[in-house]
């Protein structure tokens, strides 16, 4: 029987569950989970009889630790590595010999909360006066370790302060869990935080050196302030955090958070000293992660409220710090935040608001006028509608205070007419407000469309606020009060000034409406006209084609050092070939070069330019047969004589075949009946970019619904030249923090609990907050990612359709 309770129900020693007086059921026929409650309702019940009640009334019970069956072949690592539940009596955790760092003082202890001293004197005392808690064993170091390395992803991954391990709360739940773990300092934390960070951010840093491109980076910039208290001197510190934006090699958008750093308070002054130090503020960041200048081509930023004057526009805001090949965008979110805003500045639509949000905080405060509210809505079978206030600095809220209003608007003037507490609304202020909400709702849509994972880069945008230009004009047209025609004009002035969007030779040169060609859903550019595609089409040709330039520059600079390291091993003397050397064969120049044209044909002629001198070669495959021969490229046009030996007048074999690929040019191609009849077929001379940039417009559009990196992914191999563009524009995102939180009707949870921390630990928590999954999906398997993708961005399209066909169809029904 001993061996038994020991095996099968963890009690040693003596130690023996108390005799059932109180009703309790036996522990060992109870649910692990049900032990606890089971204990303390017994112990409440006794309680509640009073000093009166007999003494069998109430019996405590010893600590009791259920364990789950288990065979009995198990090991014993694999019977201590299985769960266990532990029911202890939080008052009894420091009564045993061992020390307990989890234990809480007696004197702040919550009755309601476990048990008295005298009872657990009582137990103690029962159970053979032993001090030492029979029942349970001391938290091994691997278990240890695991709570420790727990403890600290909920720091960073909830936003949570350091100080958190020693507050009441955490420490009582952690010694139901695991009475004899020493639950770590803050200090403690805060240097496993720091390894934690260092080791991240190196596996960060070399993953950018290795994975990036030139000018393939966007930096988004976002300014945010503490709350009071968490600063200096009582008030919020300002920071500024610097994140990455790109598009990896599986086609995923990464954003990865580089630096959070404190920038002291505008305090008005010198226009340029906030651009400057804003710009060598990024440029420390990436010098930080050894990320060269050229590297990066956007930059999304934010605006705050106090370095407005410092960034007046978003085209030209840092521009003069800035680097020139860094292209300055202002958030999106931001932008249309301060259009709306310049829409309802309007003095008669501000004071309807006004009076509107004194109306609700009157019923707020109000404890007659909200009861006698609630029983009229109720009368009206509108008893579920609430009034809501709205966040003046939250445009989004002034539409949820506009409904609730309208919806309760009878209910509400007869309660303010009965107690004339408060004034009611004028008649042409509720018809103000009646029409003041469609116009706010079409925005809300255009908000709730580029919040989508699939619209938050910057290719949506352009159709995006296009389509809102065009239905605010339509309902322009329609709207017969002034005042929100006025508001409505507001708004579209306001998007113009900062987007320019009737001004095509503007767009033309923008990142955005690029950034749309290349997204396959709106590749079509319905809001430009014919002649300004065309020229856009142009301006792509250009870009791929100084793409194919540098791609080829950079390469030659690749083979340049490696002959440069060939030839400084071989001591400077060029290997002669024998007969089983591997040949040197001419290269031809790259597809994606603007210089690729067809191949050519036998008897085509080709000039090769060697030197100064021009010889004639009939074909290609003359170039190859005089490597097979031996024969001197020069020398071809005169018999295709040997070669002296040693080859010492030419330079190594693939410089100087690299040489004759770059000068290769394709003389006039003979006329056939083709030409003589139909005229010269234009794909003949078409360099091979421009034949996939041709492939790319006439391939079907995507579905509005579906992701433009799933699409790309699938169709890289088809378009190569064109998707190396894409993937640098569609990298850039709209708004400078994430879309769900830069369309968010009130503040994020996130975005609270960021700014309640101190600063001492901030920057590591925000790092590993963004960071770690990120980096832990590069060290998995990336396999079946994109399936999960697809399969996310599948679901729901049916609900988005008519969202979609409201916003980015341009077909007019006039």
């Amino acid at each position: 029987m001993r061996e038994h309770l020991g095996r099968k129900h963890s009690i040693r020693d003596g130690a023996v569950p108390p005799p059932n007086t109180a009703d309790v059921p036996n522990p060992s026929a109870l649910h692990p989970q049900m032990v606890q409650s089971t204990l303390l309702s017994g112990r409440f019940a006794a309680s509640a009889v009073g000093a009166d009640a007999p003494p069998g009334a109430f019996q405590p019970v010893v600590p009791v630790v259920v364990k789950e069956e288990q065979h009995e072949e198990a090991s014993v690592e694999a019977a201590e590595a299985k769960h266990t539940c532990t029911t202890y009596p939080p008052s009894t955790a420091g009564a045993g010999s061992t020390s307990n760092a989890n234990s809480i003082p007696n004197p702040d202890m919550d009755p309601s909360y476990g048990f008295s001293p005298e009872e657990i004197n009582s137990t103690l005392s029962s159970s053979g006066g032993s001090s030492n808690n029979s029942g349970t064993r001391g938290c091994s170091d691997k278990r240890a370790g695991v709570f420790t390395e727990l403890i600290l992803e909920m720091v960073f991954r909830d936003l949570q302060p350091l100080s958190v391990v020693e507050e009441r709360g955490f420490r009582l739940l952690l010694s139901c869990l695991e009475p004899n773990y020493p639950v770590p300092s803050p200090s403690l934390l805060g240097s496993l935080l720091w390894h934690r960070y260092h080791v991240l951010k190196q596996c960060l840093r070399q993953h950018l050196e290795t994975s990036l491109a030139p000018r393939c980076l966007a930096l988004c910039a976002e300014h945010w302030r503490s709350v009071e208290g968490c600063g200096v001197e009582g008030s919020g510190q300002f920071y500024l955090t610097v994140s990455s934006h790109f598009v990896d090699s599986n086609w995923r958008l990464a954003r990865c958070v580089l630096e959070t750093r404190p920038i002291p308070e505008h305090k008005g002054g010198t226009t340029e000293a906030g651009p400057v130090k804003f710009a060598d503020t990024l440029k420390a960041v990436l010098s930080e992660f050894h990320i060269p200048e050229n590297y990066v081509f956007c930059i999304v930023y934010d605006t705050p409220s106090e370095y407005q004057q410092v960034f007046p526009g978003p085209s030209r805001a840092p521009a003069l710090s800035l680097p020139d090949s860094w292209e300055p965008l202002l958030c999106a979110g931001e932008a249309l935040k301060i259009c709306i805003q310049e829409g309802l500045n309007i003095e008669t639509v501000r004071q309807a608001l006004t009076d509107a949000r004194g109306i609700i905080l009157h019923f707020q405060h109000d404890t007659d006028a909200a009861a006698a509210l609630n029983q009229k809505a109720e009368a009206a079978n509108k008893g579920s509608a609430r009034l809501v206030l709205d966040d003046p600095g939250r445009w989004a809220t002034a539409i949820d205070m506009c409904e609730s209003l309208l919806e309760l608007k009878w209910v509400v003037s007869s309660v303010l007419e009965e107690q004339k507490a408060a004034p009611n609304l004028a008649d042409h202020q509720w018809r103000l407000l009646h029409e003041l909400v469609p116009v706010l709702r079409t925005v809300r849509i255009a908000a709730s469309f580029l919040s989508e994972d699939i619209n938050a880069a910057v290719s949506a945008l352009m159709p995006c606020l296009q389509g809102v230009s065009r239905l605010l004009g339509q309902n322009m047209a329609e709207c017969g009060c002034p005042l929100v025609r006025g508001v409505m004009e507001k708004i579209r002035s306001g998007m113009e000034k900062r987007w320019r969007l009737s001004d095509e030779e503007a767009l033309l040169g923008c990142p955005a409406v690029l950034a749309s060609f290349l997204d396959p859903r709106f590749k079509e550019m319905r809001f430009l006209s014919p002649h300004a595609r065309s020229k856009l089409h142009d301006k792509v040709k250009e870009l791929l084609s100084i793409q194919a330039y540098a791609e080829d520059g950079a390469a030659g600079q690749e083979a340049d050092r490696g002959l440069e390291i060939g030839e400084n091993e071989v001591g400077g003397n060029a290997p002669g070939l024998g007969l089983d050397d591997p040949l040197p064969i001419p290269t031809v120049a790259s597809l994606d070069s603007p210089e690729s044209c067809a191949s050519a044909e036998e008897g085509d002629s080709i000039e090769l330019q060697q030197n100064g001198t021009v010889v004639p070669v009939s074909s290609p495959e003359q170039v190859n047969e005089s490597a097979h021969t031996g024969s001197s490229p020069s020398k071809v046009g005169s018999g295709g004589r040997k070669r002296s030996a040693g080859m010492a007048g030419l330079t190594s074999p693939l410089r100087s075949d690299r040489q004759l690929s770059a000068r290769m040019r394709m003389s006039p191609l003979p006329q056939s009946m083709y030409d003589i009849l139909l005229g010269e077929d234009p794909t003949e001379r078409m360099p091979e970019i421009q034949q996939q940039l041709e492939n790319y417009i006439a391939e079907p559009l995507c579905k509005r619904s579906l992701s433009p990196l799933h699409w790309w992914r699938n169709k890289e191999h088809r378009f190569p030249a064109v998707a190396r563009l894409a993937r640098k524009f569609l990298a850039i995102p709209a708004t400078a923090i994430p879309a769900d939180r830069a369309f968010a009707p009130r503040e994020c949870p996130v975005a609270h609990r960021r700014a309640m921390l101190g600063p001492k630990h901030l920057d590591h928590i925000l790092f590993l907050h963004q960071n770690c999954d990120y980096v832990e999906q590069l060290k998995g398997s990336p396999s079946g990612h994109g399936e999960s993708d697809h399969n996310s961005s599948v679901s729901g399209n049916q609900s988005r359709d008519s969202l979609y066909q409201t916003l980015v169809s341009y077909d007019s029904k006039v």
